[in-house]
């Protein structure tokens, strides 16, 4: 009787407890990393990005994100990390979760340390920075209701013209009415760094559309 091939991934623990850490150091797995604060962010990555299996796949590894070939090793991922961001600021919620997690400065590219040779042969690069969760919901993927290609710019059919708004503390702001998108996408990139400062996603505006020099 054949049985299914078991999976090389780590059970999903946020926190693996001190029972299983013993285990694992002492048996299957020898990386020795369990008692590190990132680990359980690495291990949450991988099941992401790579177990169909888990409940959040579809928006990670099924929507073709990638954990490069050098963070499929835990200890490079943490010395990375550490190195390149700094370890996770202070703070957290009254639940007791942390306030800071890693995410991905450009949530349609990979969780990439960006000098691999897998990084370096896609030009993939470093694309990690701690955020609050306040912060990650601005860095989310444009709807694909979206039609004027740009995050916080709409057509309004009514009066013939594109309207640019962000949301900010749970509050939706009205930036213009624009004949342009792309001058409606300036205005949320101007009003998304006013709001939350460098290191937030803006729209891309490409070259040809960029204002004259004066």
């Amino acid at each position: 009787m054949s049985h299914p091939a078991r999976s090389t991934l780590e059970p999903p623990d946020s926190e693996p407890s001190p029972g299983k850490a013993r285990g694992r150091r002492s048996g299957q797995y020898k990386h020795g990393m369990f008692g590190h604060p990132l680990y359980g962010t690495w291990n949450l990555i991988r099941h992401r990005c790579e177990n169909p299996g888990h409940r959040d796949y579809r928006y990670y590894g099924g929507s073709g994100i990638r954990l490069c070939e050098r963070w499929h090793d835990v200890a490079a991922f943490v010395n990375d990390i550490e190195a390149g961001i700094g370890p996770r600021p202070e703070g957290q919620y009254p639940s007791g979760r942390p306030m800071y997690t890693l995410d991905r400065i450009d949530n349609n590219g990979h969780y990439s340390c960006g000098h691999c040779g897998e990084c370096t042969r896609n030009g993939w690069t470093a694309n990690s920075r701690w955020a609050t969760k306040s912060e990650q919901g601005v860095n989310r993927r444009r709807s694909s209701a979206n039609t004027s290609g740009y995050r916080g710019v709409s057509w309004r059919r009514k009066e013939s013209c594109w309207t640019a708004y962000i949301k900010v503390g749970g509050r939706r702001k009205y930036l213009g009415r624009f004949n342009d998108p792309v001058e409606a996408a300036r205005a949320y990139n101007a009003a998304a760094l006013e709001a939350w400062g460098e290191g937030v996603w803006l729209n891309p505006i490409p070259d040809a559309a960029e204002p004259p020099a004066a």
